[in-house]
C-alpha cells in the first residue's frame, strides 16, 4: 500500500466515530468531489471474533459507512476470525502500521498502558450503561492520550461486550470457594490474573482465539467471557456450568493506526 494512500485512509477514518454499541456514527468525510475519480484507498481492519459476532458486524458497518460517505473513495477489507492473528498480534500490527484498524479489548492494551488495569477491577461499575458513560466522559478522555501514544494510533470510539460471566466444565460456581483449584483462562491483564489467584483459582493466560481449543484439550477448565461470545463461539460445547457473576465490564477501543 503506498504511504500516501495509507495516510489518507487513516485521516478519513479518524474523521469518523464508532458508537459504543458498535454501530458507526459519522460526521462528514471531507473529500473534494474531484477526488472521487482517483484510485480507491484500501484499508484493512481485523478482529479475532467470528464473522457473525457483534464485534465483526460493527466493524463491517464501520467499513460500509466509510465507503458510502467517501463516495466509494475508501474501500475496506475486513478480516474476522483472527485471520491476521489474535488480539495481541493485531494491536502490535496497528502499532507498526501493518494493519489499519482493530477493535481491541482494553485489558489487552494494559501491557503498554498500565493504568487501564483499573478497569479490570471486579464490580467497578454498576452496570454496562454506567461503564459506557464513563468511557464516553472524563475517564475515556484521560485514557486516550496514553493509548494513542502507546500504540501509535488514534482511538476513534469505545465499545462493550457487556459483562463477564464465569463458566467452566468442572462444577457450578455459587460462592468464591468454588473457584479453588480451577484453571481459569485469563487475558494478559495483571489485575485479571491477580483477581483469580486471590480467589484460589489457577489463572492461565490464553489468547482469545485459542480459547476453544484450550477448553477442549484441558489446558483450562473455564473462562469468563460474555454471553454473546459464549453463544457465537459455541463455548457451550466444551463447558457445562455458567454463573451470571457479571463481575467485570468487558470494554473495548477502536484503534486506527497513524
Amino acid at each position: 500500500m503506498p504511504a500516501r494512500n495509507k495516510t489518507l485512509s487513516r485521516r478519513a477514518a479518524l474523521k469518523c466515530g464508532l458508537a459504543t454499541s458498535f454501530v458507526a456514527t459519522f460526521g462528514g468525510v471531507g473529500f473534494l468531489r474531484g477526488a472521487a475519480a482517483a484510485a480507491p484507498i484500501e484499508i484493512r481492519l481485523g478482529s479475532d471474533s467470528p464473522a457473525d459476532d457483534t464485534h465483526s458486524r460493527g466493524m463491517v458497518q464501520f467499513g460500509n459507512e466509510l465507503t458510502k460517505r467517501s463516495d466509494g473513495r475508501i474501500q475496506v477489507t475486513f478480516f474476522p476470525d483472527a485471520q491476521l492473528g489474535g488480539n495481541e498480534i493485531m494491536i502490535n500490527s496497528v502499532k507498526v502500521g501493518a494493519l489499519d484498524g482493530v477493535m481491541s479489548n482494553l485489558g489487552v492494551l494494559s501491557a503498554a498502558v498500565p493504568q487501564i488495569e483499573v478497569l479490570e477491577l471486579p464490580f467497578l461499575f454498576d452496570d454496562t450503561p454506567h461503564a459506557v458513560r464513563a468511557l464516553n466522559g472524563a475517564l475515556g478522555d484521560s485514557l486516550k492520550p496514553d493509548i494513542e501514544k502507546g500504540f501509535n494510533c488514534r482511538v476513534v470510539g469505545w465499545g462493550t461486550d457487556g459483562t463477564r460471566l464465569m463458566w467452566n466444565k468442572v462444577r457450578p460456581i455459587r460462592k468464591p470457594e468454588d473457584l479453588a483449584g480451577l484453571k481459569m483462562r485469563v487475558q494478559a491483564s495483571r489485575t485479571h490474573q491477580d483477581t483469580y489467584a486471590a480467589l484460589g483459582a489457577l489463572p492461565t493466560v490464553v489468547p482469545f482465539s485459542e480459547l476453544y481449543a484450550a477448553l477442549q484439550t484441558g489446558v483450562v477448565d473455564g473462562a469468563d467471557v460474555g454471553v454473546v461470545d459464549l453463544l457465537s463461539l459455541k463455548f457451550y460445547q466444551v463447558t457445562k456450568y455458567v454463573s451470571f457473576t457479571k463481575h467485570v465490564s468487558i470494554l473495548d477501543a477502536m484503534l486506527i493506526s497513524n
